[in-house]
């Protein structure tokens, strides 16, 4: 009986030691990568949204499908991924009050603490700093709650963009929510001839679709501003890991400064999540789809305003090439992993989530 018991305390030193070992490692090591999963609920907004179908995809998706796939990720990344991200939008925003905002921001943080034993880091989404008394929250409960991850800031930092290394790895946590641009830059010059940067932020950096919402990147709506983040990342050959576009996607762009690859992951899971399609396509594939949709003509007012943004934006990629694979209907979790020199995604998405559907080298 002493024997067996001597035994199961080797065996859970061991295991622990084991994970704590793979989590330590500092050239081969995997990090969970979550994107927008906009936790709603009815008894947290000012006026009742009816039949809004954002609102009704939220409750559904958190009734069963969310809860479930953030506890099959918490079961992986608990065992062997040194830490988490979450790509923004973790709330859907809306709540119509500053009371109801925290409300909000309190409850999805009780989701993933109830769950996770690693850290887990957050970047601002939209849908964050969206409607009444928002952005305040966000300040306040987001805010602090990166203050306490030890994570690096440079002074003066703008947001909640802040930064890990990890080895010879960079990590930066971008807030496109705020004007990051001037502490990104501090930030890459201060760590020069790193192994892989990681930039995660909630809006893409480069266009990572081919439909009409193509232009919502980045400084959207601040062309210079955007134009300078793309150069200064294209040159540090960036991996950009986002959401904000509700699509699981793989695009690489190359540009005469460099390089950015760029993976958008969706985790609003739903009863009909898997990958079912996969869609690929090269520079001349990507403008024939958008060019397509640039040539409509008599479009409704909103769409004709999002043409219109799309025509402004694309002039900056025409000498550019690109290739994408996108993966239809692959709502779910991601698994980072790096080993030595190389970078992989492995996509989680179906049922069970145990084993990965498809894998990607990003490097």
């Amino acid at each position: 009986m002493m024997n067996f018991f001597l035994n199961l305390i080797f065996t859970a030193i061991l295991t622990t030691f084991c994970l704590n070992a793979s989590a330590e490692d500092k050239n081969n090591y995997n990090v969970l990568v979550l994107g927008d999963i906009h936790y709603d609920a009815r008894d947290l907004r000012v006026q009742d949204p009816g039949k809004n179908a954002s609102y009704l995809r939220n409750i559904n998706a958190w009734k069963k499908n969310i809860p479930d796939m953030l506890q099959a990720a918490a079961d992986r990344a608990n065992k062997e991924c040194a830490f988490a991200i979450q790509c923004g939008d973790i709330t859907q925003g809306d709540e119509g009050s500053y009371e109801f905002s925290v409300a909000s921001f309190n409850r999805v943080l009780e989701q993933v603490d109830s769950r996770f034993q690693i850290p887990l880091h957050f970047v601002r989404g939209n849908h964050d700093v969206r409607g009444i008394g928002k952005r305040k929250a966000s300040d306040e409960i987001l805010a602090a709650r990166i203050a306490k991850q030890n994570l690096n800031t440079i002074e003066k930092s703008a947001g909640t963009t802040c930064y890990k290394v990890i080895g010879k790895d960079l990590f930066l946590f971008y807030d496109s929510e705020a004007d990051s641009l001037g502490t990104a830059r501090a930030i890459l010059k201060k760590h020069p001839g790193m192994r892989h940067i990681f930039l995660v932020t909630h809006l893409p950096v480069v266009p990572c679709l081919t439909s009409h919402n193509m232009y919502w990147l980045c400084y959207w709506q601040k062309p210079a501003k955007q134009e300078a983040l793309r150069k200064l990342l294209a040159k540090h050959n960036v991996i950009v890991l986002s959401a904000h576009t509700h699509l699981t996607a793989n695009f690489k762009w190359d540009f005469p400064e460099g390089s950015i690859r760029q993976f958008t992951s969706y985790s609003i899971a739903n009863p009909n999540s898997a990958l079912r399609k996969i869609e690929t396509g090269d520079t001349g594939e990507f403008f024939k789809l958008t060019d397509a949709f640039l040539a409509k003509k008599d479009l409704p007012e909103a769409i004709a305003q999002k043409q219109l943004l799309c025509a402004q934006t694309l002039p900056g990629y025409r000498n550019a090439k690109v290739h994408f694979n996108i993966y239809k209907w692959a709502s779910g979790f991601n698994v980072l992993r790096i080993k030595g020199d190389e970078v992989y995604m492995d996509i989680h998405t179906g049922k069970d989530y145990k084993n990965p559907v498809h894998t990607v080298r990003l490097k």
